[in-house]
């Protein structure tokens, strides 16, 4: 009898560890330098982005992964400018004394989602990273 309830325990037990790694939805983001700023890291050269008004307490930056531009394969409506995303969700990322973006938590909120940066005809997938000073 008590091989049952081990039995019963362990399929309950392995479902709701599959069930905590759920896929990731994606966002698609159009390529806006007023908003989205590409710059060129001074030691090791390669790009990276970060918001404008963020870096108040560490920094939130995306780089693009190798090998994963391609075609755009979307529909241009799925395309959403960086600038109004982050204005609709302004509250979530309420500034640091006043003064530009939350970094810890524009970095939580973009974790549950795969980034892509989609340029004039091919998008490449961003990795995110939190860096503190």
């Amino acid at each position: 009898m008590k091989f049952y309830y081990y039995l019963v325990f362990i399929t309950l037990f392995s479902k709701g560890l599959y069930a905590q790694s759920g896929t990731k939805d994606s966002l698609f983001f159009k390529l806006d330098q007023e908003f989205l700023i590409p710059k060129v890291h001074p030691v090791d050269g390669y790009l990276y982005y970060v918001f404008k008004n963020s870096g108040n307490n560490g920094l939130f930056y995306l780089t693009e992964m190798d090998g994963t531009n391609g075609p755009i394969i979307i529909e241009k409506e799925e395309i959403i400018n960086p600038k109004s995303y982050i204005n609709k969700l302004r509250l979530k990322f309420k500034k640091v004394r006043g003064k530009g973006l939350n970094d810890w938590t524009l970095s939580e909120h973009f974790e549950s989602f795969v980034i892509f940066l989609v340029k004039k005809e091919e998008q490449v997938q961003l990795q995110q990273f939190y860096v503190i000073d």
